[in-house]
């Protein structure tokens, strides 16, 4: 689901169990859904609904608020992700005379959910001021017409909300993610440093998560030179954040910089230890196969280093080693691995010994290395007969 669809639906849950009290019966059960509903007991929620359902022993079914039970309804179906049911249900609240112009926020939702974004507007329009009141509907108003491509309308939705709430920095974020999305990168590290400048003096306002979002976005967007830019200046910022690091390192991975990148990720890999596989596996990559073989030691998952252990030696060109890792390769089970069963049967063909070699090729069953089992059965055949030619 969506993230700001998600946001609205959480502020909306909660005014809604704010809502005037009904009669007693109908407070006891669509109060409880609402309440189980917004805390994410969507189970519990159905069977309240399926007991609100259930006529008594005298066939008398519940009284209820009908435009509230089927708002609650079509809520419970959207956070299910069953958005056509959604809209059944909270249309069904509107027949049947709902008067809380928030139902029109819900529509909202549903028609962004299911790509109907001219609906969705039209649901904003219905909700009034209702939907003037909130934050969220304004960048909810953007987002639809971006989509529609009425980027003018979108902009000038991003501009009313921040003139309606100038304490809000959603707008602002909005509109460099836009900017970045239409490649104009240099007007979107514009308005990102005064939007970055101004987060620098709130506390607690999670900057060190808009560097990395903004570096992500300009990253993924071909801009790996000012994404660095960016998350290089944070790095500074917040040496100590792992994921600026890893964002600052796949930015220097995507200009191929192997080598910057795999320091990166080593100094991160010292404060968060799941690291040390894919900084070992950057070092390889980069040709630093005995700097790689160090870190590895560090990997604290067995299956993982093993299967890296391996694949470096080879190429470390170190066949003994890797003969030898017989015993810690069966009894991790890794000789599933087809790859693995031939790249051993290999080293021990290097090794000299074709007995065992012969063995472990005879249970290859893939295509590609069958074929290559049989040319090394050939090497070491022809390495039998003139021992000359192989040693």
């Amino acid at each position: 689901m969506n993230t700001l669809v998600k946001k609205i639906t959480l502020s909306l849950v909660s005014m809604l169990l704010l809502a005037q009290a009904y009669a007693q019966n109908e407070v006891d059960h669509l109060g409880l859904a609402a309440l189980l509903i917004s805390d994410g007991n969507l189970n519990r929620a159905e069977a309240i609904f399926k007991q609100i359902e259930t006529p008594d022993e005298n066939g008398e079914s519940i009284k209820l608020d009908y435009p509230q039970y089927h708002m609650l309804k079509g809520l419970l179906a959207f956070k299910q992700g069953n958005y056509e049911m959604a809209e059944i249900q909270y249309e069904l609240s509107i027949e049947q005379g709902q008067e809380d112009k928030l139902i029109y926020i819900y529509l909202a939702q549903v028609h962004y959910a299911m790509n109907e974004y001219q609906l969705s507007l039209n649901d904003i329009e219905n909700a009034a001021e209702v939907g003037d009141a909130m934050a969220s509907v304004y960048s909810l108003k953007a987002q639809c017409h971006w989509q529609l491509n009425n980027l003018d309308q979108a902009w000038l939705a991003l501009d009313q909300g921040a003139q309606q709430f100038p304490t809000e920095t959603r707008f602002q974020r909005q509109k460099i993610y836009y900017l970045i999305e239409k490649g104009l990168y240099q007007s979107a590290i514009t308005i990102a440093q005064e939007y970055l400048a101004k987060q620098e003096s709130v506390a607690g306002s999670g900057l060190e998560k808009e560097y990395v979002a903004l570096g992500r976005a300009l990253r993924e967007s071909g801009q790996s030179d000012l994404a660095i830019k960016v998350l290089e200046k944070a790095k500074l910022m917040f040496p100590d954040e792992l994921a600026i690091s890893t964002e600052l390192a796949h930015g220097y991975l995507k200009q191929e910089k192997l080598l910057t990148a795999s320091d990166i990720f080593y100094q991160a890999s010292i404060q968060q230890p799941k690291l040390a596989a894919d900084t070992a596996e950057l070092y390889r990559q980069a040709g630093r196969l005995y700097r790689a073989l160090n870190i590895n030691s560090e990997i604290i998952d067995q299956k993982s280093k093993m299967k890296q252990r391996l694949a470096i030696l080879v190429e470390l060109g170190d066949f003994e080693s890797v003969a030898a890792m017989d015993d810690a390769l069966n009894r991790l089970g890794l000789y599933d691995n087809q790859d693995i069963l031939y790249a051993h049967a290999y080293a021990l063909y290097r090794t000299g010994d074709f007995q065992q070699s012969r063995l472990q090729l005879s249970q290859l069953t893939r295509g590609d290395l069958f074929r290559k089992a049989t040319e090394l059965r050939s090497a070491m055949e022809k390495c039998e007969n003139e021992k000359w030619q192989c040693y």
